[in-house]
């Protein structure tokens, strides 16, 4: 929720937001984007401290890529990234839907 990452937020800490998460969460971030877009703005250079609100598992990639940034990581498992499966990735590519 916005309460918690404003909670979670210290000084120096850039917050980027996956446009996924609920508005609360948007209008306390500091940048919203995609995980691309995520990324690319930590490439920019000029974040030190960086909170990521996306799935787990970006934060873990993205240390290794970045390894000057610190990460707050608040962890939360996306719902609707579960749902994907193999499976369901071949009847979209198979039926193109």
């Amino acid at each position: 929720t916005g309460d918690e990452v404003r909670a979670l937020r210290s000084p120096g800490v850039t917050v980027l937001a996956h446009p996924e998460c609920p508005p609360d969460v948007l209008e306390t971030a500091d940048f919203v984007g995609s995980t691309a877009a995520m990324s690319d703005q930590i490439r920019r250079g000029g974040i030190s401290r960086v909170m990521l609100i996306t799935e787990c598992s970006m934060a873990d990639n993205l240390a290794i890529e970045f390894p000057s940034v610190s990460f707050v990581r608040p962890c939360n498992l996306c719902a609707h990234m579960k749902r994907n499966t193999l499976e369901k990735v071949l009847f979209c590519l198979r039926d193109m839907q």
